[in-house]
């Protein structure tokens, strides 16, 4: 999230202009629930989310609501991820985004408006300030969401009051580790950390995590590298294992819009080849779900992501049942999902692309910004190891037109990894496929896909925006 015009981003949200008080919540103790350290023995070994050899699912506020949130708003999401398809299909978090710092309701018109010291969020002392009439105890959410199954993940380094912020904390490089006791002192399970306030040393929230005690906790890396908003460099990045933060944002803010997921997708041809285990980049969260994405659009946009090992961010008003409609029955595809979680020495990308591009006029942000015109290839061919002899492959029709898409089912590489390979986040060698016959089959409905048996496999007339989605195993 960055700043952005305040407009609704989901149309269940047009008749919420004004939040209401939480209702049934326990009164907290301190305005902004002072933190209670638990730091953890200097000898104490700890685990950490990098272990986890799969990208991570779970939805996030700012798509739907930007940062006219509240309690009820975010428990009512815990409430329909629970008791819905989706927690079984592996999306067990919600995090808060934008607005949680917010003193005021703010309608369209109107800057969100924070009570720290100096017009910021944190107070005198460094701590965090909550905006307590949109959330009077974020200990009490947390403590409702886990009793739903769900876990709960917060927001630093915030785009609310951000110039504020900098003005009043930059010379200290922000709050991280008094940010990090407050989530600790909450409950809650994950931070999500933005480029838009001074804390921009990920080092130092990756430290004190670190410096907890208690189960691990996820930390994404939201655009904190450098002194404004920008993806990591690739040799912060790049090597074997964690990277200190689980995953992290390459792109800029995308909009309900299929081009912006598109434009938004090429930036992770960067990141390809450092994509792993404890260190995944994604190109923001999704739009499945929105009411301007066709079904085809929603689709290919959930392929990419998918194919691409890409944590898979959902944005969409669970407790809308239009919305729930369009987006649950392809983001709970269990083929796909499985997908996206498999590892096998690469994380999935571009394998061939037409040389001919077009100019596309794309969105930015949840609000639906001017992106500007922006260079597209007119398809592209992906492909992600499954293991030996099993890959995913997706035909990808950027253009508005429908169009052959072909793929060299002949130098198919046959990707080997090893289980030590896998453990270590290593990329697996390539080898050409050579004889035997190639089996494929559909991931949206599990079916054959029929073809000539030759070397070439090509979809014929994709239509524009569309896809064809496979699974290619050598018999």
């Amino acid at each position: 999230m960055r700043a952005e015009h305040r407009r609704w981003g989901c149309e269940s949200a047009h008749s919420r202009l004004q939040l209401r008080r939480p209702s049934h919540v326990p009164s907290a103790a301190h305005s902004s629930e002072r933190p209670r350290p638990r730091l953890k023995a200097p000898s104490a070994a700890r685990s950490h989310p990098s272990s986890r050899h799969h990208a991570w699912s779970q939805w996030r506020s700012w798509n739907c609501f930007l940062d006219l949130i509240d309690h009820d708003i975010i428990l009512g999401q815990a409430k329909a991820l629970s008791s819905g398809p989706l927690l079984k299909a592996g999306y067990g978090r919600v995090g808060i985004d934008g607005g949680w710092v917010c003193q005021n309701n703010p309608s369209r018109a109107s800057a969100c408006k924070c009570g720290g010291v100096g017009g910021s969020y944190h107070d005198k002392d460094g701590h965090p300030v909550v905006g307590l009439g949109r959330f009077p105890n974020l200990t009490a959410l947390t403590a409702q969401t886990h009793a739903l199954g769900v876990k709960l993940d917060f927001y630093g380094n915030s785009c609310n009051c951000a110039s504020e912020e900098q003005a009043v904390w930059k010379s200290q490089g922000g709050n991280p580790e008094k940010d990090v006791l407050a989530l600790s002192t909450y409950g809650m399970d994950g931070i999500k950390v933005d480029g838009c306030s001074p804390a921009h040393n990920i080092s130092r929230w990756v430290a004190a995590l670190e410096a907890l005690d208690g189960p691990p906790l996820l930390l994404e890396n939201c655009g904190d590298n450098h002194d404004k908003w920008s993806p990591p460099d690739l040799s912060a990045v790049s090597g074997t294992g964690s990277c200190g933060f689980q995953m992290y944002r390459i792109s800029r803010d995308i909009a309900p819009q299929f081009y912006s997921t598109m434009y938004n997708l090429q930036g992770m041809r960067t990141y390809a080849n450092t994509s792993r285990p404890g260190c995944w980049p994604y190109p923001d969260m999704l739009q499945v779900g929105s009411a301007k994405l066709s079904d085809d659009e929603a689709r290919s946009h959930f392929a990419a992501w998918c194919i691409t090992s890409s944590p898979l961010i959902l944005g969409f008003d669970m407790s809308s049942a239009a919305a729930s409609a369009r987006a649950t029955p392809i983001v709970s595809n269990s083929r796909a999902i499985a997908v996206n979680q498999a590892w096998h020495g690469h994380a999935g990308g571009v394998v061939s692309a037409s040389e001919q591009t077009f100019l596309a006029a794309t969105e930015s942000g949840a609000a639906g910004g001017n992106g500007g015109n922006q260079s597209l290839p007119l398809w592209q061919v992906y492909y992600k190891p499954l293991g030996p002899g099993k890959a995913a492959l997706l035909l990808l029709n950027i253009s508005p037109d429908p169009r052959d898409i072909s793929v060299s089912l002949e130098h198919l590489p046959i990707w080997i990894s090893t289980e030590g390979e896998r453990q270590a986040g290593r990329q697996a060698q390539a080898k050409p496929r050579r004889g035997g016959s190639v089996a494929l089959s559909d991931v949206w409905t599990g079916k054959a896909v029929s073809h000539s048996g030759g070397s070439t496999f090509t979809a014929k007339a994709v239509a524009g925006h569309a896809s064809v989605f496979l699974i290619a195993e050598t018999n």
